[in-house]
């Protein structure tokens, strides 16, 4: 019996070879489609589950509410947290802190770039990242060992072994140097993890070598691997009364700062899961690789289950159109006394079928479009990673279901057909049934709806990158300076200025604590009538004006010939007045600002700049104060450089020429401003260009099946259209009856799909303070290019038909 319908049903798609190749095309695509994305959402979601105790393994936050309400969460803690913790909960078996360290290393006389993190002794007791050579248990016990990954190691040793063991590294800060033994050779380092470095190094080195001190700021991550069958919900209880002791007197410092409302409650430290890490917000700074917005994953299934359903609903509606003659068929066979659930086992045989000749050529669709989906993502998935077992069990599976899907309304209605009817006639689905036209408006409606995300996501992008962000950000180089003392920035911006200024290509030279992408520095204080105050802190230069073209509306700006600018004035922005309903800001004391702080007096704001965006357009404008305080730097910090168009690459030339003759051991690393500015909408370019294939995808695959649907229409009223041109009917009349019809479910998908893509559109705007328009011309536009493809599509074959010969068509009847 199996044989007989494999028979049968190869012989269907023989003797209908164009509307299988329609079936086969349209769900290898959708297949293809499915398979890279659940690839990428797969990917995503299997973050940190490589370690072998990551279910006990959970991160430590601090969970504060500001005086505003909300909830703010942190992943950085302090330092001394730790061993507090340590001494205090048994329920802890291993704790370990991360942090960032230097990422300059001397090597045989060349200077490179590493990603160095340190960590206590007990790293490699919480997470599961093996050696290649060394031993995990000691090789982080002294602190002047390190340990490599291996491709540092091959990249600075010419190997990845225990060769490698006893070598030497020297770490450079600065002005100090040191020297440290390698210990031992990690194996690669999954991409799937969230902890990505080159060299670990032992905590112990963070007090001398990092920051000088060890307090209660947050600095560190800190993670915490539980005891067997210790609860993490019991543990998080038991922290109130710990932090109420050994952090209270932080917890006043953060609230007379401004920024912790009052209440027990409003300062708290919480757990979050290794295996949520990859898949929840930001948690502001953090060391880890940023995570991925789940909501996005499900916007990515809910796009490759859409192309998928439009290729499903292409083979239904292909099975509609062509049910006339698969009734009679229906019909013969019941007449010779086959059973209704034959007959279902071998129309849903047949779309199985189809699906399995679709799934080889989906997997060959997928791996041509590998590269550019690697590009589009940012991530290097292979071949293999395709068609792993698990990959291509899912991917059978999937066949299977699509094919069951596909078959379902054919093997359903068309069985169910009686002989006599059937036989005599009377059974028709197609022509103007609604299932059919309604598949039809829902195909298009998807199609339309992606088409108006992507034009709406153009738009915002655009306007993003073109809006006026109150400064000149064209023509600026960003070069981020080593740890320095206080005067040897002055020196260098002395050399800088007298070897680069001046000459061809170089307009000015400024330096600033932060560049914008590039860090920043948030400042609090309450003022003495209680108002809290929390600004975005910038240190400036003499020349920071002009070199960055912001605008001056209300005072001056700091002024050589005025000494005391530098420690006793600020410049605020329009932000900050608005923001502290200061009616004349110029001359204002800023009295909360005393000696706590490090200006040392309360300084006087001397003027008002016009807003500009120091971060993304995802957020307003926020409250800044520009100062010029020589301490406030402190050590960190970059040079900004405007330069002339004419010639870059030898302005270039220049500027590297000149950072040798300053940093003679220092790598000449830039960026310009603009291209930094810009990175920020990454996420919004990797998204416009998702919805852009995707919207290509679900077209195409859409016009496939109206391309089927047209042709089987046509075939079916060619004597009507013979006899309408014996009569005396145009060809463009006859091709217009023909694509009418196709026409109005094209409108009528527009008019469905307008108000679900303004709705979405407008909820995804809504992250960004300043937004494109939302108007009716998007829509328009996406619904005027639906029904020119749509009559495109339907076009060819009407004319074919209003051209074709009446008398071979009344004669072939």
């Amino acid at each position: 019996m199996l044989k007989n319908y494999l028979r049968v049903a190869l012989r269907n798609v023989r003797r209908q070879r164009g509307y299988a190749a329609i079936n086969v095309f349209g769900l290898a695509l959708g297949m293809a489609c499915c398979l890279l994305i659940l690839t990428l959402v797969r990917h995503e979601w299997s973050y940190d589950r490589f370690h072998a105790r990551g279910e006990r393994i959970h991160r430590v936050l601090i969970q504060e509410t500001p005086p505003g309400g909300g909830v703010e969460y942190r992943s950085l803690t302090p330092p001394d947290l730790a061993p507090a913790m340590d001494a205090s909960f048994p329920a802890v078996e291993h704790l370990t802190r991360v942090v960032l360290g230097p990422r300059e290393f001397r090597l045989d006389e060349d200077l490179v770039s590493e990603g160095l993190m340190m960590v206590d002794s007990t790293f490699f007791d919480v997470f599961t990242f093996p050696l290649l050579a060394g031993d995990a248990a000691t090789a982080l016990d002294d602190p002047q060992h390190v340990v490599l990954t291996d491709e540092s190691a091959e990249r600075h040793f010419g190997a990845a072994d225990a060769s490698v063991l006893g070598r030497t590294i020297t770490v450079e800060d600065g002005d100090e140097t040191r020297d440290f033994t390698v210990s031992g050779v990690l194996a690669p380092i999954p991409e799937t993890s969230s902890l990505q470095f080159d060299v670990l190094m032992s905590f112990r080195n963070y007090e001398t070598l990092y920051v000088g001190s060890n307090d209660w700021g947050g600095r560190t991550s800190l993670y915490v691997l539980m005891a067997e069958g210790q609860s993490p919900a019991a543990l998080e209880a038991a922290f109130p009364p710990f932090t109420a002791t050994q952090m209270a007197e932080r917890i006043e410092e953060r609230r007379a700062s401004g920024f912790l409302a009052d209440g027990a409650d409003a300062f708290r430290l919480v757990l979050q899961p290794l295996a949520r890490l990859h898949v929840e917000p930001d948690r502001g700074v953090t060391y880890e690789v940023t995570p991925f917005d789940p909501k996005y994953g499900y916007v990515l299934l809910a796009i490759a289950g859409l192309v998928l359903a439009i290729a499903c609903i292409n083979f239904i509606t292909l099975s509609l159109g062509r049910s006339t003659t698969r009734a009679r068929e229906v019909g013969v066979r019941k007449a010779l006394g086959a059973q209704r659930g034959q007959l279902q086992r071998q129309f849903w045989g047949e779309a199985i079928l189809l699906s399995a000749i679709a799934l080889p050529l989906g997997l060959g669709l997928a791996a041509l479009a590998l590269p550019t989906f690697n590009t589009l993502t940012g991530k290097t998935f292979t071949l293999a990673g395709l068609t792993d077992p698990l990959s291509l069990a899912a991917m059978v599976g999937l066949a299977v279901l699509v094919g069951l899907a596909a078959g379902s309304y054919p093997s359903v209605v068309l069985a169910r057909f009686q002989p006599t009817e059937v036989l005599r006639g009377g059974a028709k689905v197609s022509g103007k049934n609604p299932l059919a036209r309604g598949l039809v408006v829902a195909q298009y409606a998807v199609s339309v709806a992606l088409i108006a995300c992507t034009l709406v996501m153009y738009r915002q992008v655009d306007f993003l990158l073109n809006r006026d962000l109150g400064f000149d950000a064209e023509q600026v180089v960003v070069l981020q300076t080593p740890r320095l003392t206080t005067a040897q920035e002055r020196h260098v911006l002395d050399v800088f200025r007298q070897e680069a200024v001046g000459r061809a290509g170089v307009v000015n030279v400024v330096k600033t604590g932060y560049s914008f992408t590039r860090g920043g520095d948030t400042y609090g204080w309450t003022e003495p009538d209680g108002t809290n105050y929390e600004v975005h802190n910038v240190g400036v230069d003499h020349d920071y004006l002009d070199v960055m073209g912001m605008q001056l509306v209300a005072g001056r700006w700091f002024s050589p010939e005025m000494p005391s600018d530098s420690t006793g004035s600020v410049v605020v922005n329009e932000a900050f007045v608005r923001t502290y309903g200061l009616e004349e800001p110029v001359g204002h004391v800023l009295a909360g600002l005393d000696t706590t702080s490090f200006f040392g007096t309360p300084p006087t704001i001397i003027g008002v700049v016009r807003d500009f965006n120091f971060s993304s357009l995802r957020e307003e404008v926020a409250p800044a104060m520009l100062n010029m305080h020589p301490g406030y730097y402190m050590g960190m910090g970059a040079l900004l450089v405007r330069i002339r168009p004419e010639d870059v690459p030898g302005t270039m030339a220049l500027l590297e020429a000149t950072w040798e003759g300053v940093f003679p051991d220092k790598p000449f690393a830039f960026s310009f401003l603009d291209e930094d500015l810009d990175a920020q909408y990454e996420d919004e370019r990797r998204w416009r260009a998702i919805l852009t294939d995707s919207a290509a995808l679900a077209v195409l695959v859409a016009c496939l099946g109206l391309f089927g649907l047209a042709t089987l229409a046509v075939a079916k009223r060619r004597k009507e259209l013979g006899v309408r041109k014996v009569l005396g009917a145009r060809s463009g009349s006859l091709a217009l009856l023909v694509a009418r019809e196709f026409v109005a479910l094209v409108l009528v998908a527009v008019l469905i799909a307008a108000p679900v893509s303004y709705l979405a559109m407008d909820r995804w705007l809504e992250g960004f303070a300043y937004r494109t328009p939302l108007g009716p011309g998007v829509f328009f536009i996406a619904g005027a290019l639906a029904l020119v493809i749509a009559l495109l599509t339907v076009s060819t074959q009407a004319l074919r038909a209003a051209a074709a010969d009446p008398v071979k068509a009344l004669r072939s009847e």
